[in-house]
């Protein structure tokens, strides 16, 4: 709840920065700087869209945890 309230901050303040501070973001998270003619909004989209992609990966790799943690306690009341 708490990273998903933290992504809603971030993309409500997207439109808030300045360009300069927009394409250091996008720049941090993409590992590369946008393409000239992008516009404004589209870098804003793409800087959302990655932010989301993280929290999304995130979440996955919590829930694969989860589920390898139940396999092994399930596995444990089989064999015993």
């Amino acid at each position: 709840m708490k990273d998903r309230k933290n992504l809603e901050w971030q993309i409500h303040a997207l439109p808030e920065l300045d360009r300069s501070a927009l394409v250091d973001q996008y720049r941090r998270l993409h590992n590369r700087p946008p393409p000239p003619r992008l516009s404004r909004a589209q870098i804003e989209m793409a800087v959302a869209h990655r932010l989301q992609q993280q929290l999304i990966e995130k979440l996955r790799s919590k829930m694969m945890r989860a589920v390898a943690e139940a396999e092994s306690i399930i596995s444990t009341l089989i064999t015993t």
